[in-house]
């Protein structure tokens, strides 16, 4: 598998610079990832320790010049083996499409009759980063 990353001088142009590495500072949001998606598919203490234990051990055989999205592949395929389910992050994603699509037209409204669209766009946006850190606080 190979990952691109992309970087952007403008907010149309973008250019292939290439391919991610796994650095060091990865590591730890490897444990933390676990330990929400752990977490939020109700494992258990010992459950999430056991996938932790286990992406350790890969960890140690992981070469740096992978890139992140392939342990994430690793650790996607143990948390279907423990729980079966292939998504951690699926009821929340189905619930926060539901209360978007709820309402959608009244933002589209909001944003289309201001006189200076931008305003709204960005009362949203951040909005919309404080809610996503609401429900996913810092573990």
């Amino acid at each position: 598998m190979q990952t691109i990353v992309y970087a952007t001088t403008s907010p149309t142009n973008y250019g292939i610079v290439g391919r991610m590495h796994t650095s060091l500072d990865c590591l730890p949001c490897f444990f933390k990832q676990i330990l929400e998606s752990g977490r939020l598919l109700g494992l258990s203490s010992e459950s999430i320790k056991q996938i932790m234990d286990d992406i350790g051990n890969e960890l140690k055989h992981f070469p740096l010049e992978s890139s992140p999205p392939e342990m994430a592949y690793h650790m996607q395929r143990l948390f279907v083996e423990k729980t079966g389910r292939e998504d951690p992050y699926l009821d929340v994603k189905t619930m926060s499409n539901k209360e978007a699509l709820a309402v959608i037209d009244d933002l589209r409204t909001m944003v289309r009759t201001s006189s200076t669209p931008q305003k709204p766009l960005s009362s949203l946006h951040v909005q919309g980063i404080s809610s996503t850190m609401e429900r996913f606080p810092a573990v």
